[in-house]
């Protein structure tokens, strides 16, 4: 356990070894607060929790390994609130929902010949939108709606 750091406090704990898991948790930054907690090890899983950012909170779980599925959960940006929630692996399925600035929305579920989707909202006083499915031999579908000055519609499948 240490505590030390340019004016500011460090704390970590960790428990490891071959095959062994491992904790982290660490308090720093700079004049914010950075929390990190993660298990992990060969095969196993990961968890890391941090708080932190410029003047903003962000928020980061992800569980990954081997065949594991990972998620991360993260707030934060300039000023604005930024989420993300993943989930992910080698042949798994992931997803992502993020929220800042213009809003966007990205959910994608995918993995190795596997199917996509995507839907995000957010843009320069637009508001795009796109959903695509598709994958090996498979088909792919994609439409996007966006608004400038003028309503313009366009969707394509193929």
């Amino acid at each position: 356990i240490s505590v030390g750091g340019a004016g500011e406090e460090r704390i970590e704990i960790s428990v490891g070894g071959a095959g062994e898991d491992q904790i982290e948790i660490s308090v720093g930054g700079v004049g914010e607060e950075q929390i990190e907690i993660s298990f992990g090890g060969a095969g196993e899983e990961q968890i890391e929790i941090s708080v932190g950012g410029a003047g903003v909170d962000r928020i980061e779980i992800s569980v990954r390994g081997a065949g594991v599925d990972r998620i991360e959960i993260s707030v934060g940006g300039v000023g604005e609130e930024w989420i993300k929630i993943s989930i992910g692996g080698v042949g798994a399925e992931r997803i992502e929902i993020s929220e800042g600035g213009a809003e966007r929305i990205e959910i994608s579920v995918g993995g190795a010949g596997e199917e996509l989707i995507e839907i995000s909202v957010g843009g320069v006083g637009e508001e795009p939108i796109e959903i695509s499915v598709g994958g090996p031999d498979r088909d792919q579908c994609r439409g996007s709606r966006r608004g400038a000055d003028r309503d313009q519609c366009r969707g394509s499948c193929r």
